[in-house]
Formats: structure tokens, sequence, C-alpha cells
């Protein structure tokens, strides 16, 4: 008898509440198929102690690290593996996975046997209503979300990125990791499913839904901030140092 893939799902976290840890945490648990998933919560300086009775890894790093969960995510990767698990997919604390998410993926990289996997995502206010809006960075390939990737162990080596990253560029760090899967030339492909639940603060989605943005929602200004940095001198010579290359050549912005 054939032994199921065994599939971890890394989540950094930091002071998020309980209902929504708890949210993400189960939509792991629903996911069915012909594979075997582990759930691995990486605590970013903020334990919440009743993770501790979850079926989950639950690790915790004492301090935070103030990374947009770069060094949790780093940690997470290195435990699984250490413990040879075959893919690895990721899912941010704020985020969930819809049905059959973690299948769809493994189907697709069966079928294609690409190193990379991705979906697309429905859009959620904070409050979990969704909102009926669609990115065309997303649809293009151009963006994928960090919540909607799965890595065959083939890929595994694009993980160092997470501890690689300079902090300064860490805002955009889904960008700067597929800016790393072109530079290593690795081929993806996407289910084009929608199973990925993303919960927004961002500014342009409550305007493209028609809505008012709340006053603390993010703005085109962080992505900004970062961009700059790389185009600095400064920042050119620690992208290519710590990196290995400069992710501005794949960016499209």
């Amino acid at each position: 008898m054939a032994l199921k893939s065994k599939i971890a799902i890394i989540t950094p976290y930091y002071r998020e509440s309980i209902e929504i840890l708890r949210q993400c945490h189960e939509s792991v648990l629903k996911q069915q198929g012909d594979f075997v998933a582990k759930h691995f919560m990486i605590a970013d300086g903020y334990r919440r102690e009743e993770l501790d009775t979850w079926q989950c890894n639950h690790s915790i790093l004492h301090q935070s690290h103030n990374d947009n969960g770069n060094t949790p995510r780093a940690i997470g990767c290195l435990l699984a593996e250490s413990e040879n698990y075959d893919y690895i997919a990721f899912l941010d604390a704020d985020n969930w996975y819809h049905n059959n998410h973690l299948r769809s993926l493994l189907q697709l990289q069966r079928q294609s046997h690409c190193p990379v996997i991705a979906s697309y995502r429905t859009y959620h206010l904070p409050d979990g209503t969704q909102i009926q809006i669609t990115e065309k960075d997303e649809e293009d390939g151009s963006h994928i979300d960090t919540s909607c990737v799965l890595l065959h162990k083939s890929a595994f080596s694009l993980n160092k990125i997470w501890s690689c990253m300079p902090k300064q560029i860490s805002p955009i760090c889904d960008r700067i990791f597929r800016a790393a899967i072109s530079h290593n030339n690795l081929n993806f492909v996407s289910t084009k499913k929608r199973s990925v639940a993303f919960r927004t603060q961002y500014r342009v989605h409550y305007e493209m839904a028609g809505l008012e943005p709340p006053s603390n929602s993010k703005t085109a200004e962080t992505t900004m901030i970062s961009l700059r940095f790389m185009m600095s001198p400064e920042g050119v010579s620690e992208c290519v140092n710590k990196l290995g290359f400069w992710p501005m050549t794949y960016l499209k912005v």
C-alpha cells in the first residue's frame, strides 16, 4: 500500500484573536483527500496557550521579529523539511482555506509535475463578509498570495527566501517570493480555483468593492516604501547579497 503524501501547512501568528486563529486552524482540519496534512502554527512572540491542545505542531518564538511573519515562516519550513514532508503550503493566520483547497492543489501538482502550484482567492472584510472583487495580477500569474502556494519538495530551496529577505521589503514578501520563483526558473501553474479566503485590510479592495475604507486600512504607500528601498543603492546591494538576485528584475509594478 502506497504511503500518503505529507503536507505541512505553515501559519505564523502574532496577535490575532483566538476566534480568528480557530477559523484558520479548523479550515486545515477540514481538508480531505489522499494526503496527510499537519498544521504548523508558529507564535511570533505572543503565545496563545490554547493552541497547545489543538491538533497542530505549536512552536513558540519568544520575541516578535516584525517581518510580516517571515522568520516564523522560515522556522516552520525548517521543521517540515526536517520531518520529511513531501509538500509545504502556507496559510496566514487571518485567512482560511475553503473545502478541497489542498486536494485541488495536490491533484494539479500530480498531473502537471510542476514544483509550484497556486490558487486564486476570495476576498473578505475583517468580519468575514465576502466582497465580489478580483485582481488582474493574480489572474495573470504575476502575483501569488503566500496563502495560495503549494511547494513540492523539489522547490524547497525557495524557503531560504523567508530567512534571507531584508526586513524593509517584508511588507511585500509574497511578491518577493514570486520573484524568487522566476529567478530560479521554476515552473508553476494555478488551479484557477478561488479556494483561499483572504481577509483584506487594503484600501484598494474596499474601493474596488465600492465601500468606504476604514481609517486604518493599508494604502499603496507601504508597497512604495519597499519599492523605493529596493531601488536605492543600499537596497540593491542588500537584496543581491542576501537573496542572490534583485527582485525588481522580475516584479510587475
